[in-house]
């Protein structure tokens, strides 16, 4: 979309528009089986973005981003989005949920079990787990 958008703005080169993302595990979409986190991958890098997994962000100072696989870049836009942490309301619901209080992906289907939840409750989304109190 803004390599689209980018190619009606003559003073701009397509070659100027560049797309780093850098994660720090092993894949991206730690939600989903390994085979649709692959399948994003793979979209993702057949798209132009330049996917670094394993890496790190070491130092990001006027534009100047170093990461930790010591490759370093100038930028002038830097999109920063940190913390993956899943959401308390998980662990008030009656879904399971594995180490990292994520639900675990349903095996049929590798989607996120929240999502087929809230279908099968028509749309009412989760529910809580009944407290001693309620």
């Amino acid at each position: 979309m803004v390599r689209a958008d980018v190619a009606k703005i003559p003073s701009i080169d397509q070659e100027d528009v560049r797309f780093v993302l850098v994660e720090g595990s092993r894949r991206i979409l730690p939600e989903l089986t390994e085979e649709l986190s692959g399948y994003g991958l793979e979209q993702l890098r057949e798209r132009g973005i330049d996917v670094r997994l394993s890496t790190f962000l070491n130092s990001c100072v006027d534009g100047h981003v170093v990461l930790s696989d010591s490759t370093e870049f100038d930028a002038d836009t830097i999109v920063w989005t940190a913390g993956v942490k899943a959401s308390p309301v998980l662990a008030e619901s009656d879904l399971p949920i594995e180490g990292r209080g994520r639900s675990p992906p349903c095996p049929r289907s590798g989607r996120p079990r929240q999502r087929r939840r809230r279908r099968r409750l028509g749309g009412e989304g989760l529910r809580r787990r009944a407290g001693p109190d309620q």
